[in-house]
C-alpha cells in the first residue's frame, strides 16, 4: 500500500501553501441513466449503500456514474475491466466524497486494476535496495491508483474487518493535493493547525505504544509513515468509525469534520 514515490515532507519553514481553485459541486444527474444492473451492483459489493439515506445514495449514484466517465480503466495480468468492477471501485471511492465539493479525484486520471496481489517495483526503491513486493494496492503520485480486485470486492462487501483497499488508495491520493505525502491534507485556516495538531499527536501516540509493545487499533503499519497513518485512519473511519471514536476519538472527529460524513451514523440506523 505505499504511495509511490512519496514527495518529501515539507521543511518547518514552508509556511502556507498555494491552494487549487475550489471543485464546483457535481451537477445532479437525471436518476434513470444510472443502470439498473449498475444498482445489483451497488447492493452486491458495497455494504455501505444500503446504510445511506435516500438523499446519499443518490448522490453516489451520481457520483459513481461521473467517475467512471471521467477515468481510464485498465486491466492487467489478463483482466478484463467488467462495468462490475468500475461500479464497485467508483462507488467505495466516492463515499468519501458524499459530504464535500469535488471534481472526483481529478488527479487521477488512470486505474489500474489487477486480478489479484501483484508484484510492486520501482527503479529508485530498487536503488535504495528495495526488492519487489506482493501488494494489494499501490497509490502513484501524479499518476495512477492501483488495486486489486479479489481485495476490492471482499472488503467493499465485508467492512466489519476495518479494512477497505479503495478508501485506503484514495487516502493516499487525496494527501497528495497539497503536493506532499504527510498526512496534512489541503486544508484552510483553524482547522488545517488543529489537524496538524491531532496528526502529530495521535500518530507519536502510536508508534509509542508500539514500541512499549501495546495492541493497539490501528495497527503497525499506520505507525510506518503520517500519510500511512491517515490512510489507514481514514479505513477505519468508514468501517470501524464507533469503535475509531472509542479508541482516537480526537482523530475521529477531526475525519468527521474533513470529511463531512458520519459513518457512525449509517451503521447505527442499519441496526435500529
Amino acid at each position: 500500500m505505499l504511495p509511490l514515490p512519496p514527495p518529501p515532507e515539507p521543511p518547518e519553514s514552508t509556511g502556507e501553501r498555494s491552494r487549487p481553485a475550489p471543485p464546483k459541486r457535481p451537477p445532479v444527474q437525471d436518476p434513470e441513466t444510472f443502470p439498473k444492473e449498475w444498482r445489483a451492483f451497488l447492493k452486491s459489493n458495497v455494504y455501505h449503500y444500503q446504510l445511506l439515506s435516500k438523499a446519499e445514495r443518490r448522490r453516489l449514484r451520481n457520483d459513481t456514474r461521473a467517475m467512471i466517465a471521467k477515468k481510464d480503466w485498465e486491466g492487467c495480468g489478463g483482466l478484463s475491466v467488467t462495468d462490475e468492477i468500475k461500479v464497485t471501485i467508483a462507488a467505495q471511492a466516492c463515499l468519501m466524497l458524499l459530504g464535500q465539493e469535488h471534481d472526483y479525484f481529478g488527479h487521477v486520471r488512470t486505474i489500474l486494476i489487477y486480478p489479484s496481489s501483484f508484484q510492486a517495483s520501482d527503479e529508485r526503491w530498487e536503488d535504495e535496495g528495495w526488492l519487489p513486493e506482493a501488494a494489494g494496492g499501490q497509490a502513484v503520485y501524479r499518476g495512477p491508483v492501483i488495486l486489486s480486485w479479489d481485495t476490492v470486492l471482499a472488503e467493499g462487501r465485508a467492512p466489519s474487518a476495518g479494512a477497505n483497499l479503495v478508501i485506503h488508495e484514495f487516502a493516499h491520493q487525496l494527501d497528495f493535493i497539497d503536493g506532499y505525502a504527510d498526512g496534512t491534507l489541503d486544508l484552510q485556516g483553524e482547522h488545517t493547525e488543529r489537524w496538524q495538531e491531532v496528526l502529530n499527536s495521535e500518530y507519536n501516540r502510536l508508534r509509542r505504544e508500539i514500541r512499549q509493545g501495546h495492541e493497539t487499533f490501528l495497527g503497525d503499519y499506520a505507525a510506518t509513515s503520517k500519510t500511512e497513518f491517515f490512510a489507514t485512519a481514514s479505513e477505519r473511519f468508514f468501517t470501524q468509525p464507533a469503535k475509531l471514536r472509542h479508541f482516537h476519538p480526537e482523530l475521529s472527529e477531526m475525519l468527521s469534520a474533513t470529511y463531512a460524513v458520519d459513518p457512525e451514523r449509517w451503521f447505527r440506523a442499519k441496526k435500529s
